[in-house]
């Protein structure tokens, strides 16, 4: 999904507004939601090269679920430009939860910063982090 950032809108603002919307549109509970937020504003955000990876557990069956978000403008967060962002919620009854982080670490370091920030949409993300 996209959303439009505006300049002075700060990472707080950002997540608040991203969740608000994926819950309007029954992507995340409330919960979810809630949680996201309340651990992103406790700062030490998960970036993994120039991506945000604002997450939560959930006690849905599903071990992982997320959702790319691609901002209309790059914001620091934790001192780090993004511009992209995989909003997570993961079973933490699941064990595969701690795989797909550090997959993503891999994966996603294989890569020059240049490419992380300019990734335009999902399918360039999944092209991103596919490993033939």
């Amino acid at each position: 999904m996209g959303y439009d950032n505006q300049v002075d809108e700060d990472w707080d603002t950002i997540v608040r507004g991203i969740c608000t919307e994926l819950v309007e549109k029954a992507v995340l509970t409330p919960d979810e939601a809630f949680k996201i937020q309340e651990r992103e504003q406790k700062g030490n955000n998960l970036v993994i090269n120039h991506l945000a990876l604002p997450h939560c557990t959930t006690a849905r069956n599903q071990a992982f679920f997320a959702v790319f978000v691609h901002l209309a403008r790059p914001v620091l967060v934790d001192g780090m430009a993004v511009q992209n962002a995989l909003f997570a919620c993961v079973n933490p009854n699941v064990s595969t939860e701690l795989k797909v982080f550090s997959y993503l670490y891999y994966v996603l370091n294989e890569h020059d910063d240049k490419t992380i920030l300019e990734l335009p949409d999902y399918a360039s993300f999944i092209a991103c982090i596919v490993k033939n």
